[in-house]
């Protein structure tokens, strides 16, 4: 049985009569290794899905960025170049329908589409 002193100094009874004490810290030694164990996975993962590129900056600039410690520059380059992809992109996405515009060919005016619909559906069915 575990005795322990209570906030009015007298002894108590654990709540784990029926736990020793080296039961008990073989059980806490058990739970801290599992944490272990899962940070050490999670590391894991996470260091193998993320790929690593090197950037080489002024010393001046150096100096700068590490008088602002609390700064997280990983993180902060991540996201311009996040931030950079998703302009790029729009702008691809901008330079196709500009693209599609003037490659697209011109209906002429007496040019009745209800006609060819009409066709495709009675074919089909």
């Amino acid at each position: 049985m575990i005795l322990g002193w209570g906030p009015s100094g007298r002894m108590f009874n654990s709540f784990l009569p029926h736990i020793s004490l080296f039961s008990l810290f073989n059980y806490i030694t058990f739970i801290i290794n599992c944490i272990d164990i899962y940070i050490r996975i999670v590391c894991i993962y996470i260091e193998y899905n993320m790929s690593s590129i090197s950037v080489r900056i002024d010393s001046k600039l150096k100096k700068m960025m590490e008088s602002n410690k609390h700064i997280n520059w990983s993180e902060l380059i991540r996201q311009a170049i996040a931030k950079r992809l998703r302009n790029e992109q729009k702008k691809n996405v901008a330079r196709a329908v500009l693209i599609n515009e003037k490659i697209r060919k011109k209906a002429p005016d007496d040019y009745d589409s209800t006609e060819i619909i009409r066709k495709f559906r009675d074919e089909r069915h």
